[in-house]
């Protein structure tokens, strides 16, 4: 669903069944947090520092801690509705 390139040259690829990397020829799968709502993934952003965050539809933000994608943030249900767009802009911080 979305594919990152970050400055320092690292591939990630958020797809129906999780997050990935390409290293060294291959697909990588990064392991997830058990508190995650499903497999999908969307929206990879980088900031300036290179810590890649993404998100599913469930409002739950993650980033990624060494191979591990950690829950970041979660949306509060009340801004959740049936038809949503999520869009993250480039950031140094991040608040809910």
């Amino acid at each position: 669903y979305s594919i990152l390139q970050t400055s320092d040259q690292r591939l990630f690829i958020a797809t129906n069944e999780g997050l990935y990397e390409y290293k060294h020829g291959q697909m990588q799968k990064i392991k997830g947090e058990r508190s995650q709502i499903g497999s999908s993934l969307f929206n990879l952003i980088a900031n300036s520092k290179n810590e890649v965050f993404c998100a599913n539809l469930h409002g739950q933000i993650f980033k990624l801690q060494g191979n591990i994608l950690r829950l970041h943030a979660k949306i509060p249900s009340d801004y959740m509705k049936g038809n949503i767009s999520m869009v993250f802009n480039e950031f140094d911080e991040f608040s809910v």
